[in-house]
């Protein structure tokens, strides 16, 4: 299985509809990066808006590794689960928790059901 390959296909479209741009990676890695002040702007509640200086280029970046049995996933170098109980959504950062021992299928779907509940935490 490639896992760059399974992990755009998977989340491109969700992440690049909230700003980010398309993923990018290699064997073990993908990287989604967004602009921090548009980001900030989009989704002020999210514990890493307005955490740099704007109008410097910045960017959030949203990692996903390969991390044996399963995936790890950074937003801006804090694990998402961090992310998700700093904004109340704890059943949410519950089921990122376990996809560090899922096979990658199951872990980008759930993926795919908890980061639009991030998004929409995150709105003004």
């Amino acid at each position: 299985m490639d896992f760059a390959a399974s992990t755009t296909a998977a989340l491109d479209g969700l992440l690049t509809r909230e700003g980010f741009m398309a993923g990018q990676g290699g064997d073990t890695e993908v990287i989604y990066c967004a602009g921090h002040d548009e980001l900030s702007d989009r989704f002020p509640r999210l514990p890493q808006a307005n955490a740099q200086p704007r109008g410097l280029g910045c960017c959030v970046d949203l990692v996903i590794d390969q991390y044996e049995p399963g995936v790890q996933v950074l937003l801006e170098g804090e694990p998402l689960a961090r992310t998700l109980r700093a904004l109340g959504l704890d059943e949410a950062a519950q089921s990122i928790d376990e996809i560090g021992s899922m096979p990658l299928d199951p872990a980008l779907e759930t993926l795919v059901e908890v980061l639009p509940q991030l998004f929409r935490a995150s709105k003004p």
